[in-house]
């Protein structure tokens, strides 16, 4: 009997274990050691931390080229971001304008003819890196809930860059097995010599239970200084490998009090 006591005690002492409690997640934060030391520099030679991350909101406007089925459509677009989630793209058109907005990582569309519908949209779940990749970075540098793992060394468009991948970490008492691992997460290729942001690479969110979407991709260049912080102001997007738009800004402001209402087709 008294084996059997310390026996059940022994079950109980493992059962109420931090350790190993079956609730808590399966896992571990990574923030490699190189990632970081890699950011930093990236972030101090874009303006600072602290100046990157006093940009609650910016407005862009410019220039945008459509490549639609083997023809280039022109046009003027209005770019708008707010935090990490929100992101609205209005792009004046020949036919008419045509909106993408997410927010929240809910996203629709808006076609020429004023029908709006729900998408599947590219980085719904940070969508305002699509002008200014740097507000995602500054806080995954900031906050220990995201994974910074260093991936190598490899050459994006004769570059020689940093590959650095960014995630978040799950919450406890998720399953691993049924997360969207390897689909929330973002790479980001650093100049190894200019510490620019050359590209940024996610993939498209499925639909519930399909395969992971095809590679989508954002290109920078072009950057200049606005109020302290430098901005790509030339911007590619390409999907499976398929160039979709071409934008090139010709103004960018900070801080304009955009509201929800904004991101709301």
């Amino acid at each position: 009997m008294r084996v059997a006591r310390l026996v059940l005690s022994f079950l109980l002492i493992l059962a109420s274990s931090p350790r190993l409690n079956s609730q808590q997640s399966t896992t571990t934060r990574q923030r490699h050691a190189q990632a970081v030391d890699i950011l930093k520099q990236c972030l101090n030679l874009a303006g600072g931390i602290s100046t990157i991350g006093a940009v609650a909101d910016y407005t862009a406007s410019g220039a945008i080229t459509y490549h639609w089925a083997g023809k280039d459509v022109d046009g003027n677009v209005t770019l708008r971001g707010r935090g990490l989630d929100q992101f609205r793209m209005d792009a004046s058109l020949p036919t008419g304008v045509r909106s993408w907005a997410a927010s929240r990582g809910v996203s629709s569309q808006q076609a020429e003819d004023g029908s709006v519908s729900r998408t599947r949209g590219f980085a719904t779940l940070n969508p305002s890196s699509f002008v200014l990749p740097y507000l995602l970075l500054a806080a995954a540098l900031k906050s220990p809930h995201y994974n910074l793992s260093f991936k190598g060394v490899v050459e994006v468009d004769g570059h020689s860059a940093y590959d650095l991948q960014v995630g978040t970490t799950l919450p406890a008492g998720s399953d691993p097995q049924n997360s969207s691992t390897g689909i929330d997460v973002t790479d980001f290729f650093i100049d190894s010599s200019t510490w620019q942001v050359l590209m940024m690479r996610d993939m498209a969110r499925p639909p519930t239970n399909s395969l992971p979407g095809p590679v989508h991709e954002i290109r920078f260049s072009d950057y200049r200084a606005i109020s302290g912080v430098v901005v790509p102001f030339s911007i590619k997007e390409a999907v499976g490998g398929q160039e979709t738009w071409v934008i090139h800004l010709s103004s960018v402001t900070f801080n304009p009090g955009l509201s929800d209402s904004t991101f709301q087709l």
